[in-house]
């Protein structure tokens, strides 16, 4: 039953009916990007540990942060000081 699956290229047919099928490359490719998520989700928690941060601090900090070079976040502070 598993190799006429894979030798069709689809898998999980007749599991779920209302399911579209996917290709054996499709399948293979979205468990690739749930890998990538998770081990991320772990390097996540691994830094915020290691900084003694929350998870959610880390995230809020990296929306108006993120990318910033310590430079650029030096002139942001002194053009709102300049402007405020």
């Amino acid at each position: 039953m598993v190799n006429e699956s894979l030798q069709s290229g689809r898998l999980g047919q007749g599991l779920h009916h209302e399911m579209t099928p996917h290709t054996s490359d499709q399948v293979i490719r979205k468990l690739k990007i749930a890998e990538l998520q998770i081990a991320q989700a772990k390097i996540v928690v691994d830094f915020c540990r290691s900084i003694e941060v929350p998870q959610p601090t880390d995230h809020r900090w990296r929306q108006p942060f993120g990318g910033m070079q310590v430079e650029d976040a030096r002139l942001l502070t002194q053009l709102e000081n300049r402007y405020v």
